[in-house]
């Protein structure tokens, strides 16, 4: 299991082992989140500036999960991004073999008169 803390609010006017604690937890600011495994250490953390924080618990699965998600997302995005610039490419060589064409025709019209 996995816990998300947040820190809700500023170590400002707070005692210095509570400031401590926040930094050693990897906060620091309002808003700043960061994961770390639910263990006993980081309980009595939790538990000492609990005030300051918001916590959240989830499993490890739902990281991994988002993970793979986006990672999948982003793979078919790219592959839609090279079909839809092979296609740009494939329609280009197909005018200019037309436009070639037309200007081989317009010469030999020339050439006969």
């Amino acid at each position: 299991m996995k816990l998300k803390i947040t820190q809700i609010r500023s170590t400002i006017g707070r005692k210095e082992d509570q400031k401590r604690t926040i930094t050693a937890l990897g906060l620091g600011k309002i808003r700043r989140t960061k994961i770390h495994d639910d263990n006993s250490v980081i309980r009595g953390m939790i538990n000492k500036v609990s005030h300051l924080l918001s916590v959240e618990e989830f499993e490890e699965d739902m990281i991994s999960d988002k993970k793979n998600e986006s990672v999948s997302s982003q793979n078919e995005k790219n592959t839609e991004i090279e079909q839809a610039g092979f296609e740009d490419e494939l329609e280009s060589k197909i005018n200019d073999s037309a436009k070639e064409t037309t200007e081989q025709d317009n010469s030999e019209v020339i050439d006969k008169e």
